[in-house]
Formats: structure tokens, C-alpha cells, sequence
């Protein structure tokens, strides 16, 4: 499955789908389909794709697309793990312990660690100031990588938005290796762990990604493609539910991590 993003000066946030008619399943309900494409039209050229150097919402949207952050706030406003199995927070509320998942792969190649996650939020800390939830993240004592699977975020005082700021796609992971062989400026190379990864970069023209090589990835193995939910002006909720089948793509501000949910 590839993925485009068209950037015109259109009005309208629209998606279709290039892909051959599905066919019927049990019930007479289209089944799903792999392969085709995607094309979103968006009203703006993302700045970057360096998740912390910015507060642009098409680049979020596309972030949601390619990283995945440690929990995810699901339909139900409880937080569940993504790149992360459990957690456990201290008794004093200043310390979150993470335990990670095994076998995550970023789709450069490179292994998911709790050395990328210290990585990614020790270069939040240095350099995010223009990111939403840098405030946030000035609270952090210290990263700590305990192990290869085990990850410990020391905070100086205890923080209420805490796991609000780490579900969202502006706390998706880095690839630290990805980081480096680009000298720091990822903003046309990112890398993460999400369910596409990206190929191409035309400024003012178009945005291309390609399906991750890593279906074992959270959210690449929960990637089904389907039909897209294009429902002009109602909530994402009810985009959702419009969903019969599981949806690839929703138009509009819809990201993959909200898509697995219902898929």
C-alpha cells in the first residue's frame, strides 16, 4: 500500500481510493483489499517532518503516519501501550517506568530500544521549542535506559499532562541512527517505527510512503486496507463509526494509530 499526500491550494481535505473494487465477503459486505493507494489533498505544504520542530497540523497528521509514540489514548479516554506493553508509575508520581515491546524494528532497519526512546526525549528537551508539548517535557529530570526493554522517565515535579503529551503523534520515537547519518535534519528524512515509511519529499508538490517492511510493528499489523471514510463535515468519531470493515484511511485529520482502532 503506498500513500500520497497531493499538496494543492485546494479548499477541501479529500482522500480516494486507487485500488480495484473489493470483493464480496460473507453477508455481502465488501471485504478488504491489499494494495492500491491513497491520496490525501492537503491545503499546505507541511514545514518539516521533524516532529520537534514544529506545531504544524498537516505535518502531525503525517507524523501519525510515520512514528508511533509510547501509549495511545483510546475511544474510551483510557491510555493503552503502543510501543510500549506496561508501565508503572512511583508513589511519589515523578517517575514513570515503561516496559517496552520486543521486536520493533524502525523501518530504516534499525532496532527499537529504550536507548532511541532516551534518545528522542533528551533531543525533545534540546531542541523542541517549537513543539506543543515542549512545555511539558521541561519537566524532565532525567532518561534513564535501564535495559534493552525498560525505560524510566524521572520528572522534577509531578505532571498532570503528562500522559495526555506522550500519546500524541509529537511524541512518536526516533530512530537515533536515522537522526544521526541525517546530521540532525530530519525534516525531509524522518524515520519511525509507524506503518509507512517514507519515500519521497517534493516540496509544494507531493508527499510519497510506502507500506513498512516490519508488519510486526504495532500499528503495521493492524494496517488493513479497505474502503475510505469520506464524510464531509462530521466528527472523527462518526467517521469512524461509518467504517464497515475496517477503514485504510480517514479523510480529513484521521491518523493510523485512530484507524487500528477500528479496523
Amino acid at each position: 500500500m503506498n500513500r500520497i499526500v497531493r499538496l494543492a491550494p485546494a479548499l477541501l481535505l479529500a482522500a480516494a481510493a486507487c485500488a480495484a473494487p473489493a470483493p464480496t465477503g460473507q453477508g455481502g459486505t465488501p471485504a478488504s483489499k491489499v494494495g492500491g493507494s491513497v491520496t490525501f489533498v492537503a491545503t499546505t505544504d507541511p514545514d518539516t517532518l521533524d516532529l520537534h520542530q514544529t506545531s504544524n497540523p498537516v505535518s502531525s497528521t503525517i507524523f501519525g503516519w510515520i512514528y508511533e509514540p509510547l501509549i495511545y489514548q483510546d475511544l474510551d479516554n483510557t491510555y493503552k501501550g503502543l510501543l510500549a506493553e506496561s508501565w508503572a508509575v512511583s508513589s511519589d508520581n515523578r517517575a514513570i517506568t515503561f516496559k517496552l515491546r520486543k521486536g520493533v524494528t524502525f523501518t530504516d532497519g534499525s532496532p527499537f530500544n529504550a536507548e532511541a526512546v532516551k534518545f528522542t526525549f533528551e533531543r525533545l528537551v534540546r531542541v523542541g521549542a517549537k513543539s506543543p508539548i515542549f512545555e511539558t517535557f521541561k519537566n524532565i529530570a532525567s532518561a534513564e535506559a535501564k535495559d534493552e526493554t525498560t525505560f524510566v522517565l524521572n520528572m522534577k515535579e509531578p505532571s498532570a499532562p503528562i500522559f495526555h503529551d506522550l500519546q500524541t503523534a509529537y511524541a512518536g520515537i526516533l530512530s537515533p541512527s536515522a537522526v544521526k547519518a541525517a546530521n540532525d535534519n530530519i525534516g525531509r528524512a524522518a524515520v519511525g517505527t509507524g506503518p509507512y515509511k517514507l519515500k519521497e519529499f517534493q516540496t509544494g508538490q507531493q508527499i510519497t510512503q510506502v507500506g513498512s517492511p516490519y508488519p510486526h510493528n504495532p500499528l503495521a499489523s493492524r494496517r488493513r486496507p479497505g474502503r475510505i471514510a469520506e464524510a464531509k463535515g462530521a466528527s472523527l468519531r462518526e467517521r469512524w463509526r461509518s467504517c464497515r470493515g475496517g477503514c485504510e484511511a480517514v479523510a480529513g485529520d484521521g491518523v493510523p494509530r485512530e484507524v487500528a482502532r477500528v479496523a
